[in-house]
């Protein structure tokens, strides 16, 4: 029962957080060359307000770059595996709940 109850509320946070951020003001979408060319002057402000950026040079880099990893390398060379998520989250909630 106690796993139970932590996993409702564990449930009930999240879409606690989903509602708020589904809830918050959307803003309109630029193309990209537009952001990159309006982010020094963004930066400029904020640092002038004290106010946090919307987004800054470095963000757009991060979003813009390529992310995408294999673990072809690690699986052939040090036998690495992934595992199912339901085994993960199973161990995770277990050691949570042990600790």
């Amino acid at each position: 029962m106690l796993y139970f109850e932590w996993a409702l509320s564990l449930y009930s946070g999240y879409a606690f957080l989903c509602r708020e951020v589904l809830q918050q003001k959307k803003l309109p979408a630029i193309p990209v060359f537009l952001a990159e060319f309006a982010a020094p002057w963004i930066e400029l402000f904020s640092r002038i307000c004290g106010k946090r950026a919307l987004y800054t040079r470095y963000s757009l880099h991060t979003l813009t770059s390529n992310s995408n990893f294999s673990s072809s390398k690690a699986r052939t060379e040090l036998g690495y595996f992934s595992r199912p998520a339901d085994d993960t989250i199973r161990d995770m909630t277990g050691w949570i709940m042990e600790n």
